[in-house]
């Protein structure tokens, strides 16, 4: 079933590097079983904790050594990473337990899952700040390349070059323009996003959980991967305003942004009837055969393949 947390790993890694620092929007850790096409993305891609930080500094010593060929000085930095390890998350994202207290994990996040950076010295910061403009705008494009000044905002993806993206590129392989990795993803995509929800079987538990989600005092969903859409357009909303009038960021008695408890209680209320609905439907059940199955078609008539390139990240 789509979620708008489903991802490879389980391993969250993000990245705050001098002169391209950004909050990520928070991101459930996935809790559902892959399917056997997914199951291919974690064999080649998955990643603990430890792999993660340690790819982290591998990637910032390749930033310093790339930034060095050029005749600048950056010192690597770890400090803005972040990593969430879904076992040490406790209730476990995907539990009804969690759905009560954090809905979908939008609008509230538990403490292991929040990606937040302690304010801190970057060592970076002293050298910007010796530069000129001129000198300034140099350096960022050496480390950032065309992404310098690049409005995610505006439409289309932000691709990292310079320094930064041809680390990344060397830690962690060109996997953008891995064919295999790309046409995988494709179907998986396609499963979830067109030949699973047609599914007769699945149409039907829809209906079921439709019907349960009215009872419940929710109307008007017709999958439960549209609850969840609906939650995360509200939270989307509610930041977009923020971004728009920074006077609503203004912070409660409790710590949150004024009116963001009242969100994460509606998500949490939403999240929840959805969790006892899909369980009183069998809905997940019913979806997840259909989509080991239509994965199952595609795995078997690229196994070789599969397994070839599976074998090339161990």
């Amino acid at each position: 079933m789509y979620r708008r947390a489903a991802a490879a790993v389980a391993v969250v890694l993000v990245g705050l590097v001098v002169g391209c620092a950004r909050q990520a929007e928070p991101q459930p850790v996935p809790s559902r079983v892959p399917g056997p096409a997914e199951a291919y993305l974690e064999a080649a891609l998955g990643v603990t904790s430890d792999d993660a930080a340690a790819g982290a500094l591998h990637m910032e010593e390749a930033v310093a050594a790339c930034m060095a060929e050029q005749g600048f000085e950056y010192v690597p930095d770890t400090s803005g990473y972040h990593y969430v390890d879904a076992a040490a998350i406790d209730p476990p994202p995907g539990s009804r337990e969690f759905a009560e207290l954090y809905g979908y994990g939008f609008a509230a996040l538990p403490e292991e899952m929040r990606a937040e950076s302690t304010p801190g010295v970057n060592p970076n910061d002293a050298i910007l700040g010796a530069m000129s403009p001129e000198e300034l705008e140099a350096y960022q494009q050496a480390l950032w390349g065309d992404a310098v000044g690049a409005d995610p905002d505006a439409g289309g993806e932000v691709d990292l070059a310079g320094c930064f993206g041809a680390a990344r590129e060397q830690v962690w392989g060109d996997r953008e323009e891995d064919p295999v990795r790309l046409a995988l993803e494709e179907e998986i995509t396609r499963v979830d996003a067109e030949a699973a929800p047609t599914d007769a079987a699945v149409s039907a538990a829809a209906g079921r959980w439709s019907a349960c989600m009215s009872d419940a005092g929710h109307p008007g969903y017709g999958t439960s991967p549209d609850a969840e859409e609906a939650a995360w357009d509200r939270w989307t909303a509610f930041n977009d305003a923020i971004a728009a009038d920074p006077a609503l960021g203004q912070e409660g008695p409790d710590g949150l942004i004024l009116g963001q408890a009242g969100l994460a209680d509606d998500e949490a209320a939403l999240a929840t009837a959805d969790w006892d609905c899909r369980a009183e439907t069998r809905y997940d059940d019913v979806w997840q055969e259909a989509r080991d199955r239509l994965q199952q078609e595609y795995v078997d008539a690229h196994r070789a393949e599969l397994d070839a390139w599976v074998e090339t990240f161990s």
